[in-house]
């Protein structure tokens, strides 16, 4: 993870099933088991390039869209209306999108997706090039639109995704010119002086494989919703209320996109086939919908973080780091593992060490302190990870609090360990000395029983600490009157001989 100025990341460590460090990459940690994902990047659009183009290119873009499709407004005002919001929309969310972290890819996808709309709607200008490059490109809009929907937030896809994405792209650009080349620009009602480089004047056949071609499309459909299906079944908690907005629109607008193929598969008239793109340009909307909500959410969690930091600071405990945590970034799996340098790797909040296989499916990021020590691992849902802005700022937050949190924390262990070694002292037959009677027992007034009585100065202790005391000076004096026992029992013992 990229570090923070003042607040280095920890060396980036890759715990094995146990948990104990061993040296990896300089990205955020991937358990064992845990999904594969893509490396996160920075390239993003800068912010003010953002609104540069949003305020200026996409109205321009917006006007001249709306001029190439002036013979649909003249024929279908409707559908020529329908169509330029969706182009707008999907040029604006495809801007947007450039200025995710790690978006470039999916934002300039979404870019050609209005361009190719536009170009599926030239064949309304007439003869010449145009009736060919709506019929070979015009229905890739929508896989590209369906694609970046698919895969945000998380860029990472399996191969079998990868095979039906790139099966249903092969498809889609092939089908048209097949159909191109079993036609007649005729047949299509084009003009007969259209460029169409043709290969057969057998109509019925044309319309036997054409029918045929259209109704197999259907079935890339089903696959797409059934590929989102399959990927909320297998997704965590935090994973589907990211992605539930976005499954949302791209089943929606799936099936009401599958009865384009099947009208044309039944020979619908062209009205109907008119009335059939202005509903299904309406539920494509719900794609720039849906993903414009999504990176809405993702910055309301980077600013919520800003009330995170109090909390963090009030905390005393790791327990109270890991609640803030968890309400903060939603995800109530969250877990913070503390660094142990006796065990020479990251333990639970019990410092007791990792039971094999406990992280996997986990994802880790190392917190350190500014000097670089090793702190904790904070211990998320993977698909968290998605957001490295997010990530970052929590960590970052978490490196402030934590120190002194682990602190308090081991000076208190500390002390619970000094009452039970005088408690053993006691049982071990030193009670009648004065000096042990003192160190144990508050009453006595001496300054041994005030200082290391948790009842009553232990508290009093880890308040000094946390009003800036120092613990080395606590420990040292424990110490110190732990020695000036020992020497007064040998002292004792010496006399008696």
């Amino acid at each position: 993870m990229a570090s923070q100025p003042g607040f280095p990341s920890a060396p980036a460590v890759l715990p094995d099933s146990t948990g104990r460090a061993r040296p990896g990459d300089d990205r955020d940690v991937r358990v064992g088991g845990a999904r594969s994902r893509a490396p996160i990047t920075s390239s993003q659009l800068p912010g003010w390039g953002r609104w540069l183009l949003l305020g200026t290119v996409t109205p321009a873009a917006t006007v001249l869209a709306a001029l190439a499709f002036w013979p649909l407004w003249v024929r279908q005002p409707g559908l020529a209306l329908s169509t330029t919001l969706l182009f707008a929309a999907l040029l604006s969310i495809g801007v947007v999108l450039l200025a995710e972290p790690g978006q470039l890819l999916a934002g300039g996808a979404m870019i050609a997706s209005s361009i190719l709309l536009v170009v599926s709607w030239v064949n309304e200008w007439g003869g010449g090039p145009y009736p060919l490059l709506s019929r070979s490109f015009g229905d890739l809009w929508i896989l590209l639109a369906g694609w970046v929907l698919y895969r945000y937030p998380d860029r990472s896809m399996h191969s079998w995704e990868r095979v039906l994405f790139g099966s249903m792209f092969v498809w889609l650009l092939g089908i048209p010119w097949l159909k191109v080349a079993l036609s007649q620009p005729e047949w299509h009602q084009f003009p007969p002086d259209a460029w169409w480089p043709s290969l057969n004047s057998d109509e019925t056949l044309y319309t036997a494989v054409a029918h045929s071609l259209d109704l197999a499309t259907t079935c890339f459909a089903v696959a797409y919703i059934a590929a989102w299906v399959h990927k909320l079944r297998g997704a965590s908690r935090v994973e589907r209320k990211i992605k539930i907005a976005n499954s949302i629109a791209a089943v929606a607008a799936a099936s009401v996109g599958v009865l384009i193929p099947v009208a044309r598969a039944l020979d619908v008239p062209e009205p109907t086939m008119d009335l059939l793109y202005t509903i299904n340009g309406a539920a494509v909307l719900a794609v720039p919908i849906a993903l414009l909500i999504a990176i809405v959410r993702r910055q309301l969690a980077r600013t919520g973080l800003t009330s995170l930091l109090p909390q963090l600071v009030r905390s005393t405990t790791t327990g109270e780091v890991v609640g803030a945590l968890r309400a903060a970034l939603a995800d109530p799996e969250l877990d913070v593992l503390p660094w142990s340098d006796d065990a020479g790797a990251y333990v639970d909040r019990d410092r007791r060490e990792l039971p094999p296989g406990a992280l996997v499916g986990r994802a880790a990021t190392p917190v350190a302190t500014p000097e670089g020590r090793r702190l904790a691992l904070v211990v998320t849902d993977p698909a968290l990870h998605t957001d490295p802005e997010l990530i970052e700022a929590a960590s970052a937050a978490v490196s402030l609090a934590l120190e002194n949190t682990l602190l308090i924390e081991t000076v208190q262990r500390q002390l619970d360990e000094l009452q039970q070694a005088s408690q053993r002292v006691v049982k071990a037959g030193g009670g009648d000395h004065p000096g042990v009677r003192a160190f144990h027992d508050p009453a006595s007034g001496s300054a041994a029983g005030r200082t290391a009585t948790r009842d009553h100065s232990g508290d009093r202790v880890l308040r000094d600490l946390r009003g800036g005391g120092q613990c080395d000076q606590a420990r040292g004096g424990h110490q110190d009157h732990r020695s000036g026992i020992h020497r007064r029992r040998n002292a004792d013992r010496g006399g008696g001989r």
